[in-house]
């Protein structure tokens, strides 16, 4: 319980707070948010998807920057927050894109032959804020459409999530 409402207040806090982003991660647009998508799908790699989603460093930076709320316990908060980023959330987000490669490998998706098209994104752009994203893409001259839910923007830095749908 006390793990779900660490995590609950980190990814609260994180539309309002300001994280550095490392070099490698800077996405600064929705569209190369998804230009980035479609190539870890293209080479069907959950490794390059994952490396869109906040880092760990950023989360730790999110709760030093709220450091008063966790009060003398901010060394252990953070301690069991890396544990379950490891453990939990990032597993999670590579097991949703794993699943979304096979969804679409059973509908006769040759991933590496996906082109991008276009996105509509469907939330909020800003600093700080959380979006939705709409990935249309074209596979074996079909339109296809990729649902990127729950997206963070985080000091204008694009990250997604393990919320990611194959419509």
């Amino acid at each position: 319980m006390k793990t779900i409402i660490c995590l609950s207040f980190v990814l609260a806090v994180a539309v309002a707070c300001n994280v550095e982003p490392g070099p490698a991660s800077q996405i600064s647009s929705s569209e190369e948010l998804a230009k980035r998508v479609i190539t870890a799908l293209q080479h069907e790699s959950s490794e390059e998807y994952v490396a869109l989603f906040p880092t760990i460093k950023e989360f730790h930076q999110l709760m030093d920057d709220n450091a008063d709320f966790y009060g003398e316990s901010l060394s252990d908060a953070k301690e069991e927050f890396a544990a379950l980023y490891e453990r939990n959330l990032t597993r999670s987000v590579q097991e949703s894109f794993d699943r979304i490669v096979r969804q679409g490998r059973n509908s006769g998706i040759v991933w590496n032959t996906i082109r991008f098209e276009r996105i509509d994104n469907t939330g909020q752009t800003g600093h700080f804020a959380q979006a939705s994203l709409v990935i249309s893409f074209t596979a074996n001259g079909k339109q296809q459409r990729l649902i990127l839910k729950k997206i963070l923007i985080l000091n204008s830095q694009w990250k997604v999530s393990q919320f990611i749908e194959l419509v």
